[in-house]
């Protein structure tokens, strides 16, 4: 189904991008242990990666049956746990949680793609969507009937955002490392695995445009997002990879795509050129996943440029000369765009400035970011 359908293929494509990206980030010595797929289903990961174990509840479909409750591996034996729309149909997170802080390797990751708690995603699952969906739930558990559809679409939610303290206080050797929305319209238009495709197919190519223009609404309309969270006791990061991970997170905070690897190695050379080390500020920003572009927006009302702002231009001085760029930094508009339109995109920039100074000021004064 995933692979007849352009769109959802598209997707999938992407989310598969990110797991593996998780799991190449685990660093030396674990980095050719093994990796865990639970509730593979339709999954075609291990196509790209054959090395990869792939699993479900169901037998006849993956190369294991496991309950991701009690997962067969010794202490510290894989590298990283892959969970798809997986995570909320585990009955017993906790458990799940205690299993997998135990089998993963110090500095291995569990990479999770689920479900938002955006405004529209608490309307379109909780209204809409067969599955439950109840973000008031005071436990991590639900009653275990039917596994396949028994669920709790809120769970990520609750557990890495609502109680999030409750949490770091009982996994202490997990940390929740970073968020980010995926795109969301063109999954919408796809109808999903199970329902018609409501695009045609020959205006595929179009989606990224309008996922890239729409990415300014993630906060409202996501419903899919991407977690991250590493076990503790990894040997630290040496400057380079922190930078490594500092660009493609700032990348993020303004584009849609992965950074080109070599837009990734060329700030890490000007920022061991150009700056110092930047202290709290930027694990602070990079660690609770703030919006960099609001944060600077606010700080930058200082006298003097402070150092977020210094590596969001280096970022940029580096992107700028890139032709693939060219339309983010210079526009596509002749000269002869029409007064009206011209008109409408001040207006809404002047908006959208209005609104992200403001979020900054919010998260500058609820994190102690001066």
């Amino acid at each position: 189904m995933i692979r007849s359908k352009p769109l959802v293929r598209r997707c999938y494509d992407l989310w598969c991008r990110l797991l593996l990206a998780d799991a190449d980030s685990v660093p030396e010595p674990w980095a050719g242990y093994p990796v865990l797929e639970l509730g593979s289903g339709s999954s075609y990961i291990k196509e790209i990666r054959p090395d990869i174990i792939t699993s479900d509840v169901a037998p006849g479909i993956a190369d294991m049956v496991i309950d991701g409750r009690k997962l067969p591996f010794a202490d510290n034996s894989l590298r990283a746990i892959f969970l798809t729309h997986v995570f909320h149909h585990i009955p017993d997170i906790e458990q799940f949680l205690r299993e997998a802080s135990r089998a993963v390797v110090p500095g291995g990751v569990i990479s999770i793609v689920d479900e938002t708690h955006t405004p529209f995603a608490r309307f379109f699952f909780g209204k809409i969507h067969p599955e439950p969906y109840d973000d008031r739930a005071q436990s991590w558990s639900f009653a275990e009937g039917d596994a396949m559809l028994d669920s709790n679409q809120a769970l990520t939610w609750i557990v890495f955002d609502r109680d999030r303290e409750r949490f770091e206080r009982e996994f202490p050797a997990l940390i929740f490392e970073q968020r980010r929305y995926l795109p969301w319209f063109g999954y919408l238009m796809s109808g999903g695995v199970n329902l018609r495709t409501f695009f045609p197919a020959f205006l595929t190519p179009a989606v990224d445009a309008a996922d890239n223009f729409l990415r300014r609404f993630d906060s409202v309309f996501a419903i899919h997002w991407h977690m991250t969270i590493r076990k503790a006791g990894a040997p630290a990061l040496d400057q380079a990879q922190t930078l490594r991970k500092e660009a493609r997170y700032l990348h993020s905070c303004f584009f849609r795509n992965d950074p080109p690897a070599e837009v990734v190695e060329r700030y890490v050379a000007a920022n061991m050129q150009y700056c110092a080390p930047s202290g709290g500020l930027m694990e602070t920003i990079v660690a609770l996943n703030l919006d960099a572009e609001a944060v600077e927006l606010k700080l930058r009302c200082r006298k003097s440029p402070g150092i977020l702002t210094k590596k969001i231009r280096i970022l940029f001085y580096v992107l700028e000369v890139r032709s693939e760029y060219y339309p983010v930094f210079f526009g596509t508009s002749g000269k002869d765009e029409p007064r009206f339109r011209a008109v409408i995109g001040l207006l809404y920039g002047l908006l959208r400035t209005a609104a992200k100074y403001l979020k900054g000021a919010y998260l500058v004064r609820k994190h102690g970011l001066i």
